[in-house]
């Protein structure tokens, strides 16, 4: 039984890759099957892509991650002080 997925976003990357961002995680189109890279996304609302290079910004919940050639090289976490809706910050758009 193959889990459903939606998909958020698609980006190619200058070398050809091909990425997809779901509600699940962040997934590598090969061969026309999804294959997970990161688990780290978690976001029932968009996560956007931006591909500069070997380069490949994730936005999610509260933090937007940096991947470069399919390995996480840095997270960055955000926040509202004082907001309540702090918990549910998300990077809605990357350009």
């Amino acid at each position: 039984y193959a889990k459903e997925e939606t998909i958020h976003d698609i980006e190619e990357a200058a070398d050809g890759r091909m990425w997809v961002s779901t509600p699940n995680g962040l997934f590598e189109l090969i061969d026309n099957r999804l294959i997970m890279v990161a688990d780290v996304i978690k976001s029932k609302g968009p996560v956007p892509l931006l591909s500069k290079g070997d380069s490949l910004w994730v936005g999610g919940v509260q933090r937007v991650s940096l991947f470069i050639k399919g390995e996480i090289v840095q997270d960055i976490s955000f926040y509202s002080p004082g907001r309540t809706f702090a918990h549910t910050a998300r990077a809605s758009s990357i350009m």
